[in-house]
Parts: C-alpha cells; sequence; structure tokens
C-alpha cells in the first residue's frame, strides 16, 4: 500500500503552528513523547472498504488529524494518511447482551 501523508497549514492565517505542537513541545523534548510521533488535538479515522470482497486482518483507512491553530484558533484539518487498520471481532460471553440494536426487556 502507497504511504500517503497530507499535511495542511491553517488556511486562514497561513500558520503552521497549532495549540498541541506548542503544548506537548516540553514532553516531546523530555521523551515523553517517541520521536516522530505526530500530536493533534482529535483524530478521526475511517476504513475504505468497498461493498463484498474478502477482509484480510487489516484493511486500509484515512487518518485525518485536526487541530487549532495558535495564531488565530481556527480549528482545521493539520494532517491527513492513508493508513492500515486492524479488523477487531468481539465476540459476545454466554448470556450477555449485544451492544447496540435491540435488548430483550
Amino acid at each position: 500500500m502507497e504511504n500517503l501523508v497530507r499535511e495542511f497549514v491553517c488556511p486562514n492565517c497561513g500558520e503552521s503552528e497549532t495549540i498541541s505542537t506548542i503544548m506537548c513541545r516540553e514532553e516531546k523534548e523530555k521523551g515523553h513523547i517517541p520521536e516522530g510521533a505526530f500530536v493533534s488535538m482529535e483524530k478521526v479515522v475511517s476504513p475504505i472498504m468497498g461493498s463484498g470482497g474478502p477482509v484480510g486482518l487489516t484493511v486500509p483507512g484515512i487518518l485525518v488529524h485536526y487541530d487549532v491553530c495558535n495564531r488565530c484558533g481556527t480549528r482545521y484539518c493539520v494532517r491527513a494518511e492513508k493508513i492500515k487498520m486492524p479488523i477487531s471481532m468481539t465476540i459476545p460471553k454466554q448470556n450477555q447482551e449485544p451492544f447496540g440494536g435491540f435488548h430483550r426487556q
């Protein structure tokens, strides 16, 4: 899978520094945040899946990072990347109600 990463600056003022980069700078310097780790206030993950077809242990997905501009306060997408998402399944235990949907009363 091709590694696609796009980074963006504030669409309002053009600033590239965000609140998270400023607030986490000291923690990165102390080594509490791994070298090369991307920090942001919010992360949204969306799988890229067509209908039908085989599904493996991972599927391609899009990871979008949102943050707030340090200069003008605009919330915007600071980074988007194509990732591999692990598939996980939860098998309900005996007599355990399923998550979501309708429940017995």
